[in-house]
């Protein structure tokens, strides 16, 4: 990547100025950016997990018993808030 193409992507990206300071500084970017990203996105994550949750609480009185167990809006809130099952 280009130096060019490099400050445009980190002039655009989701990370804070200080973040991007840091990686305009770093010898290894990628790792750098990695590092920083990954929390970003884990909180957008665990974000929409809460209003899939919340979505699912407040709506969940419109729903039948059997419905409200077996849809897969259920079972994908319950397995973000459990997380996955590793081997």
């Amino acid at each position: 990547m280009s130096d060019a193409q490099f400050e445009t992507f980190v002039s655009s990206c989701r990370l804070e100025e200080f973040q991007k300071a840091e990686l305009r500084t770093t010898t290894n970017r990628l790792q750098c950016y990695r590092n920083w990203i990954f929390w970003i996105e884990l909180n957008d994550g665990k974000t929409a997990q809460v209003a899939l949750n919340n979505y699912l609480a407040v709506n969940s009185i419109f729903m039948t018993d059997e419905l409200r167990q077996n849809s897969r809006l259920s079972i994908i809130d319950v397995g973000l808030f459990t997380g996955p099952d590793l081997p």
